[in-house]
């Protein structure tokens, strides 16, 4: 592995160590010692879509490197959208069915299996969940999170895909237990979990289960989890340009009008059509009676556009700046504060993760 260490800074607030670290960097007391929800780890946005793992057009995926490249890359956070697929006969018939079971698509998997951005070889959640389990048993004190966007119903048709997966529920961490209580006890640190083996953390966005909260390991995103909705909605401010050092030569004038979208809360506008800005992330507010106060969870930062064609939609400046420490810096200061208060991201959410038309300017970053 191919190691590299870059210093990146957010601002006082906030900084990290960037791409794939050595197994001895994991191993010094300050990151032992820290809580679980102290640290901040690199996040792939729909993980799954690429020309790797699901043979997936390019114009159609959401990242350009494979699940394992990510995963040395630096991720330890993933996206995985999850649905029920039951193949008919006819297709099984001549061999069209790439994936029966709990599969890896766009959204869900029965209504858009035959659709482009699905690819045409739709992997298994066994697939990726064996990756994960041999990655972390090759590296004792690292420690994933999955984010499932969820359409299988059955609670049991999901334990059965985990307890098919040697290793995988051994790992996999309870916040719910009475062992680790964290709506009580608050998160715990690095060292327990490790000391514990418990080392994978689910969260289910509850899309049509429920199954966060009954069954061991599913964690219930509104919970534990801070997030802002991934909807951008053509708010444009303007920018500094000066703070962009290789950007700032290439116009005349000193700043740009660019698109930052606002951090409007995710679970305070699910389930509503119109998008409202009274909604916008709060520390002091508690989503429900059994969820930690905001300022307790850890901060999901969604941050990419949702789409997957690049510069086809989105402005080409933009595109240059998404994963750059000072667009992220820029939008987390300027359009999710006063709301978060300074608060850092424990998982900032992108796409593209290894792409970046400035390379020195890429945001890989991990623990």
């Amino acid at each position: 592995m191919q190691l590299k260490n870059v210093c990146l800074k957010f601002s006082t607030f906030l900084c990290l160590i960037c791409c794939a670290f050595s197994q001895s960097n994991f191993n010094n007391e300050a990151y032992l010692n820290k809580s679980l929800n102290e640290i901040t780890w690199l996040t792939a946005h729909n993980s799954h879509l690429n020309v790797f793992d699901n043979v997936v057009l390019e114009i159609a995926s959401n990242q350009n490197l494979s699940l394992d490249k990510q995963l040395y890359y630096g991720v330890r956070g993933f996206m995985l959208d999850i649905d029920l697929l039951q193949c008919s006969k006819l297709r099984s018939l001549f061999g069209s069915c790439s994936c029966e079971g709990v599969c890896l698509c766009h959204g869900s998997c029965s209504k858009s299996h035959d659709n482009i951005k699905d690819g045409f070889l739709v992997k298994k959640l066994e697939y990726a969940l064996k990756k994960f389990v041999k990655f972390l048993n090759k590296n004792p004190n690292e420690i994933i999170t999955l984010f499932l966007e969820n359409y299988v119903a059955d609670t049991k048709i999901l334990q059965n895909v985990f307890d098919r997966v040697k290793h995988f529920n051994q790992l996999v961490f309870n916040p719910y237990s009475p062992e680790w209580d964290v709506l009580r006890k608050g998160w715990p640190k690095i060292k327990e979990m490790i000391a514990s083996n418990k080392r994978i953390l689910i969260f289910d966005d509850e899309k049509k289960a429920d199954h966060a909260g009954k069954a061991p390991g599913f964690i219930r995103s509104r919970d534990f989890l801070l997030e802002n909705h991934f909807g951008w909605h053509n708010d444009f401010i303007d920018v500094n340009l000066s703070n962009f050092k290789q950007i700032k030569n290439l116009y005349n004038s000193s700043s740009i009008k660019m698109e930052i979208s606002r951090c409007v809360s995710l679970h305070r506008t699910m389930g509503q059509l119109n998008w409202s800005e009274n909604k916008t992330l709060d520390l002091n507010f508690r989503e429900h009676e059994n969820s930690l106060l905001n300022s307790e969870k850890m901060f999901l930062f969604h941050h990419y556009y949702g789409v997957s064609a690049k510069s086809i939609f989105i402005d080409s400046l933009t595109v240059k700046l998404m994963n750059t420490p000072e667009f992220v810096n820029e939008r987390l200061k300027r359009r999710c504060n006063p709301g978060i208060n300074g608060k850092k991201p424990n998982y900032i959410a992108l796409d593209f993760i290894n792409e970046n038309t400035y390379k020195d300017l890429i945001l890989p970053f991990n623990i």
